[in-house]
C-alpha cells in the first residue's frame, strides 16, 4: 500500500524500490494471490516509469500465477497499451471486464475499463473514441458511487474528456473537466494536473483555438519534463505536435514528434511510437503538398469521416448510427466541415471533395510522389477523405 501512494503521488523510483523486494519475500509459491497482487501493482509502476518492455513480461508473470483471473487480464491489458498493440489492450480489458463482472470485484471492474478506454483511445479514430467514452463513463459512475477521488480516477477523467473532443463533443468535455478540477485538491500529483491539462488543450484547438490549445499541452509538457513519467511526456507531445501540425506549424510540430518518437522508440511503448510515426508521416506529406500547391482545411477524425460518408450519400441519422455518436453531435460537425471546406451544401460538398482528389492527383504527380501516405486517423484533409468517399455498409453492431 506504501508503494501505491507513493505511485499515485508520482513517486515511481521509491514505489519500484518497495514492491521490488516483496517479490523476493513472498515467492510465487508462498501464494498466488499474494504474488498476483504484487506483480499488478509491479506492471502499473512499470508502465508508468515507462519500462514498458519489462512490464510486459511482469504481466505474463502475473497471469502464469493466476491464469484467467481479473487481476491478471487486467495486469496483461495495462501492460500491452505501453508496450503491445491497441488490439491486444482491447481484448485482454474485455476479458478483465468480464472476469471482474463475474467476480463481483468492483475495484478491478473500474481499473478493467479504464484500461479499455486508455486502449481505445490509442487509435485516435471515432469509433475506438466512442468505445472509449462507453468504457470511461462507466469509470466515471462507478469511482463516484465508489467516493473514489484518488489520482487515477482523475487521471481516467481526462481520458474521458479526450475521448469526447475526438468525437466533437466539446461542451461534454469541458463539462467532464470542470467536474474533474472541482475535486482536484491543492496538493496533487502534476500527473494529474497535466493529465486535465493536455484535455484542456486539446479541447481548445478542438473548439478552433489551435493556439490556445498548443500553450496549454506545452504547460503540460513542462508539467511533466521534471517527473519519471516518459509515457505521459510521450502522450502530451503527441497531441502537442498533431495541433501544431493541423495550425501548419509545421516546425514546431515537428519538434514535438520527433522528440515523441525517440522517447516512445527508447522505452519500448510501440503504440505510442506508432502514432508518432504516422503524425511525422502526415507532416511530410502536408509539406509536400504545400510545396506542390495541393493543400486544404484539415479535419479532425470526426469531421473526416462525416465528410466522407455525407460525401458518399449517407444522411445524418445513418452517420450518426456508424460512428456511434448524436444526430446532433453529427450536425454541428458537419457546419464545421462545410465552413473549412468553403461549401453550403451536401452536393457542394461531394463536388469539393471529387475536385480534391483530381487536384491532389495532379500534384503527386507534379511531386513525384506516386506513394503517398494514407489517410489520417488523428486529423484528416479533405483531399485524403475524398480518395475513399463511396460509403461504407453501416455496422450497427456495438
Amino acid at each position: 500500500m506504501r508503494a501505491i501512494l507513493a505511485l499515485d503521488s508520482d513517486r515511481v523510483t521509491e514505489a519500484r524500490d518497495q514492491v521490488v523486494p516483496l517479490l523476493g519475500a513472498t515467492g510465487e509459491p508462498a501464494g498466488a494471490e499474494d504474488t498476483v497482487a504484487t506483480l499488478v501493482a509491479l506492471t502499473r509502476i512499470q508502465v508508468r516509469a515507462g519500462h514498458c518492455r519489462e512490464a510486459l513480461r511482469t504481466a505474463a508473470r502475473c497471469s502464469r500465477a493466476l491464469a484467467g483471473a481479473a487481476p491478471a487480464l487486467y495486469a496483461a491489458a495495462l501492460a500491452a497499451t505501453a508496450g503491445g498493440t491497441a488490439e491486444e489492450a482491447r481484448r485482454l480489458a474485455a476479458q478483465a471486464v468480464r472476469a471482474s463482472e463475474a467476480d463481483g470485484d468492483r475495484l478491478f471492474l473500474l481499473r478493467a475499463l479504464a484500461v479499455l478506454g486508455q486502449a481505445e483511445l490509442l487509435g485516435g479514430d471515432p469509433r475506438g473514441a466512442a468505445a472509449a467514452v462507453e468504457a470511461l463513463q462507466r469509470v466515471r459512475e462507478l469511482g463516484e458511487a465508489m467516493c473514489a477521488a484518488d489520482p487515477p480516477l482523475l487521471h481516467w477523467y481526462g481520458d474521458l474528456a479526450e475521448a469526447l473532443v475526438v468525437l466533437g463533443e466539446t461542451e461534454a468535455a469541458g463539462a467532464v473537466l470542470h467536474d474533474a478540477r472541482a475535486r482536484v485538491r491543492d496538493e496533487a500529483p502534476g500527473s494529474v494536473l497535466a493529465a486535465l491539462d493536455r484535455a484542456a488543450g486539446l479541447r481548445e484547438a478542438g473548439l478552433g483555438r489551435a493556439r490556445e490549445g498548443a500553450v496549454r499541452l506545452r504547460a503540460a509538457v513542462d508539467r511533466l519534463r521534471p517527473l519519471p513519467l516518459p509515457v505521459e511526456l510521450v502522450r502530451t507531445l503527441i497531441a502537442l505536435g498533431a495541433v501544431e501540425r493541423r495550425a501548419r506549424r509545421r516546425n514546431a510540430a515537428r519538434q514535438a514528434l520527433a522528440e515523441a518518437l525517440e522517447t516512445a522508440t527508447r522505452i519500448g511503448a510501440a503504440p505510442l511510437a506508432g502514432r508518432a510515426r504516422d503524425e511525422l508521416a502526415r507532416l511530410a506529406a502536408g509539406e509536400r503538398g504545400a510545396e506542390a500547391g495541393a493543400t486544404g482545411p484539415d479535419l479532425t477524425p470526426t469531421e473526416a469521416r462525416i465528410a466522407e460518408l455525407v460525401g458518399g450519400g449517407a444522411t445524418n441519422r445513418e452517420v450518426a448510427a456508424e460512428l456511434f455518436i448524436s444526430v446532433k453531435t453529427v450536425e454541428g460537425a458537419l457546419s464545421r466541415v462545410y465552413r473549412k471546406v468553403g461549401v453550403r451544401s451536401r452536393t457542394a460538398l461531394a463536388h469539393a471533395m471529387a475536385v480534391a482528389v483530381i487536384a491532389s492527383g495532379a500534384a503527386a504527380v507534379d511531386a513525384g510522389d506516386d506513394d503517398p501516405p494514407g489517410p489520417s486517423a488523428q486529423t484528416v484533409t479533405v483531399s485524403q477523405v475524398a480518395r475513399a468517399r463511396l460509403p461504407r455498409p453501416l455496422d450497427t453492431r456495438r
